[in-house]
């Protein structure tokens, strides 16, 4: 849980129905759709950003069950979307212009 006063939740609450800037870079704005269309199904970017460790990234999303096993029991799993190298290349690009 996170206390804010007033207005820091008054202007937190602004921010989160802003809708999120399209990268200039255009492989970031290929990152940003191809987010929308494959991965927003069940992921949710709120918040600020951290920094991002790139190679533990784009190995899960080459094959994100042999980085974390599925546990459907557990409500965990992804499965392998089996995203090119361009794709790949893109949602990081996409992810880190949100740090």
């Amino acid at each position: 849980v996170v206390a804010l006063s007033p207005a820091d939740y008054a202007d937190w609450e602004a921010n989160q129905t802003e809708g999120a800037e399209v990268p200039e870079d255009e492989l970031a704005a290929a990152g940003m759709e191809a987010f929308r269309t494959q991965c927003s199904q069940c992921h949710l970017i709120s918040g600020e950003g951290g920094r991002l460790n790139v190679a533990d990234l784009e190995a899960w999303l080459r094959d994100p069950p042999g980085e974390k096993p599925m546990a459907p029991d557990q409500s965990r799993g992804m499965p392998n979307l089996n995203l090119t190298e361009e794709q790949i290349d893109a949602l990081v690009a996409y992810l880190e212009t949100l740090e």
